[in-house]
């Protein structure tokens, strides 16, 4: 595919950022994205924001969106999710205010390329992002490490220490894909995340939308991890594929920003 038609349909992604009163750690990660600020169409759902965030969006031509109270992660995403379903953009990448990008540009352009073009040949419904050499922290899922179990929901993840598809076989199938590897799973052997992902918009309004808003009211405050309950029942059963290769993200969490 040419750079000029992956120009076009990077102009179709909303990279979708959550950020709560922490402009500075925000900042930092947005001087890591700009792939994603010149390539794509960047929003910002701001909890609690101050005047310091409204400037910081507005530097870098971000679209805001805001709650004057802690609304939750999943409350939140849903109305990024509906500010991409309005604006009729086709993908949709899920951020936060920690994840920094730690490959090259031109690593990153083409790892973001490959997704698009696993998602539109039906290959995969939702594709990690996370940096498989290096991850960051926190992450939860390192606690699951040597351990193997057919009934893992961590199958995809454990590719951060083991080759996933020589312990699982039968759930894990790999491919080479350019010069990466790739991890394909049907959506039964791997929970939901909240860490970096990409899928087109249709696929959050479908089928993603309907779950969140079922489960909002009581779990106001919460992030996804609360909301797990009835979630993850419904996405084991689901049978989308996710998929995971070399990624471009790292997570940040630990690093601390005053403001």
């Amino acid at each position: 595919m040419s750079m000029l038609l992956y120009n076009d349909k990077l102009k179709k992604i909303n990279s979708a950022y959550l950020s709560w009163k922490d402009t500075k750690k925000l900042a930092t990660t947005i001087s890591t994205h700009k792939i994603l600020l010149h390539h794509t169409y960047p929003s910002v759902f701001f909890q609690e924001p101050s005047d310091q965030d409204f400037d910081l969006a507005k530097k870098h031509n971000i679209k805001t969106i805001s709650s004057r109270e802690n609304i939750g992660i999943a409350n939140a995403f849903i109305q990024l999710v509906n500010y991409a379903i309005n604006q009729k953009l086709e993908y949709f990448i899920f951020l936060q205010n920690d994840f920094e990008i730690t490959e090259n540009a031109n690593k990153s352009l083409k790892f973001i390329s490959t997704c698009i073009d696993i998602i539109d040949s039906g290959k995969a419904d939702l594709i990690h992002m996370l940096s498989a050499n290096n991850p960051g922290s926190p992450m939860w899922c390192w606690k699951d490490r040597g351990i193997v179990d057919k009934n893992s929901r961590r199958k995809l993840e454990s590719r951060f220490w083991q080759n996933p598809a020589n312990v699982y076989p039968e759930q894990i199938k790999q491919e080479k894909i350019g010069v990466d590897t790739w991890y394909f799973t049907d959506s039964k052997n791997q929970n939901w995340t909240n860490m970096p992902c990409i899928c087109r918009t249709q696929f959050l309004k479908d089928f993603v939308l309907p779950t969140l808003e079922q489960n909002k009211e009581a779990n106001h405050y919460s992030g996804f991890e609360k909301v797990m309950a009835g979630f993850l029942p419904w996405h084991r059963h689901l049978h989308k594929i996710a998929a995971s290769s070399s990624g471009i993200f790292t997570h940040c969490g630990h690093r601390k920003n005053k403001q």
